[in-house]
């Protein structure tokens, strides 16, 4: 082929090239367009043939044409060896809960041990309290002094039925001790108020007389379990029910409880008072036992609401 002189230039090009108008209308010619369409459903169904013969080469009938229970050890065998079973491994997405009304509790992170400081175990202490203006303030004296984590120690206290000011004292003596800046206040601390109608006195002979211990154990079994379900939490390990008109404690009595790992424990409480000008101490509180074959021959005696 000849070159022109100045060699190959878009102008000498173009004049080569057919006319625009004779392109366009070469190309809307019927045969030329119907042309170009058989070429493309050619190239459309070769694709979607080859795509789906691929995809039908993994699913295939192999063996002799008849059911299995007729086929011999031999063919079973061989028929068995061609097998190829698609298998979709379907994990399960995780279940998501978004209702405010659905409140999921796992306690199984939740345990009692001997170790429960280096376990970070929280220790519930209630205490009820009924006409005991007197006593709350020695009553937070002593629970400072506890050494067991005060930040793993939560409060609660029942107040029901007083006429003094405990309310009062309790409120003053709980903002005193939890605004300190030390390691002296408590994780947490609650006050329950309920009323259950109990109207006898405070004295030694009203509380502790053979007549009143019916009616005011069941009051107090009440007030006991009113507080208990109120404050209890999932997170607690230990409940620690003290009284508040205790005079003096060990101070690791929390750790004393702990090391005997038992579900129920109840401590030995000692009583101290001067009569007459003599000094009478003994054991004070017999409100636990163990269960004999002669108090159960007692109980089976008395009637369903007499509590011993």
């Amino acid at each position: 082929m000849l070159l022109p002189k100045g060699g190959v230039t878009w102008k000498s090009a173009k004049s080569r090239l057919p006319p625009t108008r004779a392109i366009w209308r070469f190309l809307t010619q019927t045969k030329v367009l119907l042309t170009i369409a058989i070429t493309g459903i050619v190239v459309l169904l070769y694709r979607g043939v080859s795509g789906s013969a691929g995809d039908l080469q993994r699913f295939y009938c192999f063996g002799p044409a008849k059911p299995p229970m007729q086929m011999s050890i031999s063919e079973q065998a061989q028929w068995a060896g061609h097998q190829q079973t698609p298998v979709i491994f379907n994990h399960h997405a995780p279940i998501e809960i978004n209702s405010s009304t659905i409140k999921h509790v796992d306690l199984n992170g939740i345990d009692s041990t001997t170790k429960a400081v280096a376990n970070d175990e929280r220790v519930l202490i209630l205490t009820p309290l009924r006409n005991a203006a007197p006593s709350i303030e020695q009553h937070f004296d002593l629970l400072s002094q506890l050494t067991y984590p005060h930040n793993l120690i939560d409060l609660a206290f029942l107040v029901g039925d007083s006429t003094d000011d405990t309310m009062a004292n309790l409120a003053m003596e709980l903002e005193r001790v939890q605004s300190r800046t030390d390691k002296i206040p408590f994780n947490s601390a609650m006050i329950v108020e309920k009323d259950f109608g109990v109207t006898m006195g405070q004295s030694v002979e009203e509380r502790h007389g053979f007549k009143a211990q019916g009616p005011r154990r069941k009051a107090m079994g009440r007030a006991r379990n009113y507080l208990l379900s109120a404050a209890l939490k999932p997170e607690h390990s230990w409940v620690y029910w003290r009284d508040v008109d205790i005079k003096d404690s060990p101070s690791k009595i929390i750790e004393d409880f702990v090391a005997h790992d038992r579900d129920v424990l109840v401590p030995n409480v000692w009583f101290h008072r001067y009569e007459d000008g003599r000094d009478i101490e003994g054991r004070f509180d017999y409100n636990s036992w163990q269960e004999t074959e002669p108090s159960r021959k007692l109980a089976a005696t008395l009637e369903r609401d007499v509590i011993l």
